[in-house]
């Protein structure tokens, strides 16, 4: 039952390090401007490729259907830009009983999305000659709660301390304890083995991600500090973050990764 149990973690623990991709940031969700209530944006996202979905208006103030495939990732840095064409499309009128797939007509230039960080983001697109440019962010559908167990664990990795035993890098398996408040935010975030960590502070949730910020204390290695985390994602069965762990004691910043498997 140990070696079953071990497994699991191991896998839970592979699982954060797919959630939280060293690369690409997550921008799936749905997308808008909230002063202009209305139309949006939706993003699919797979590795560091979009596909895009709008919900806009023509001329006549009609529905008008555009998507754009194949937007890929061409700069990062400061900001993530991505660029792809897109594409109107035509089709079978969806009360016929067969769907007789159309044949999808080019109708702009290209779009670029640039963002600023991971809830923000410019949008750039032309259709029929005419060029648009909107600022965007994540749009809230429903609180998610993150409380529960989580069978998984913490990744760290660390150069540059003084202290020599916060350096190199390590994962260690344990059971996590989430208490959540969506009202407020608070979260507090237990691991029961390992390092034992204790994190404290609060998750302020954007679209599907969160962005929190804290204290932290890990009774196992007697180091404290300050975390902030991002790209923190959750759901019906899993839960992670990236955090970024200061010590109190050192001058170096340790990049973790946190999250699991729900177990109830």
């Amino acid at each position: 039952m140990f070696k079953i149990l071990t497994r699991g973690l191991l896998a839970a623990v592979a699982l954060c390090a797919i959630v939280l991709p060293a690369r690409a940031t997550n921008y799936q969700d749905l997308w808008w401007n909230p002063n202009e209530s209305g139309w949006g944006i939706q993003i699919v996202q797979q590795s560091d490729t979009l596909f895009l979905t709008w919900f806009i208006y023509d001329g006549a103030g009609n529905p008008t259907w555009v998507v754009s495939d194949g937007v890929t990732r061409i700069a990062s840095g400061s900001s993530d830009v991505y660029r792809g064409r897109v594409i109107s499309a035509t089709g079978t009128y969806f009360g016929n009983p067969i769907w007789s797939p159309a044949t999808p007509n080019l109708r702009g230039n290209d779009v670029t999305l640039t963002f600023t960080d991971a809830r923000t983001a410019t949008l750039t697109y032309t259709i029929d000659n005419v060029t648009v440019t909107k600022s965007i962010t994540r749009q809230l559908l429903a609180a998610i709660d993150l409380s529960g167990f989580y069978y998984g664990g913490l990744t760290k990795n660390a150069s540059g301390c003084t202290t020599p035993g916060l350096n190199g890098s390590g994962a260690v398996n344990s059971t996590l304890q989430v208490s959540h408040t969506t009202l407020t935010g608070a979260i507090t975030i237990n691991e029961t083995s390992g390092s034992f960590c204790r994190f404290t502070g609060t998750a302020q949730q954007y679209g599907s991600v969160f962005e929190g910020s804290g204290n932290f204390t890990c009774s196992g290695d007697g180091t404290s500090g300050s975390w902030t985390g991002r790209n923190g994602t959750g759901g019906v069965s899993t839960f992670a973050m990236k955090l970024a762990m200061r010590p109190l004691s050192d001058v170096c910043t340790i990049d973790a990764a946190i999250g699991g498997f729900k177990a109830f």
